[in-house]
């Protein structure tokens, strides 16, 4: 992976560029980036059970939750 830092100003961009094409390892990480965000926010319900109830994200994370 090669990252480029740009600043404009009181503007910085970061830029990553990923050298490698599609196949095994890319799904993986996909799929494991997934799973550790749906953890993240069944946490957060956790804690926070009357904020994600009021977004709506309840419901959907239910959703999302049963295909992993």
């Amino acid at each position: 992976m090669s990252t480029l830092l740009e600043r404009h100003g009181n503007e910085t961009r970061i830029s990553a560029l990923h050298l490698h094409g599609e196949g095994v390892p890319l799904d993986f990480s996909l799929k494991t980036v997934a799973q550790t965000a749906i953890c993240a926010l069944q946490i957060a319900h956790l804690v926070y059970p009357v904020r994600m109830d009021l977004a709506g994200i309840t419901h959907d994370l239910e959703q999302i939750a049963k295909g992993y």
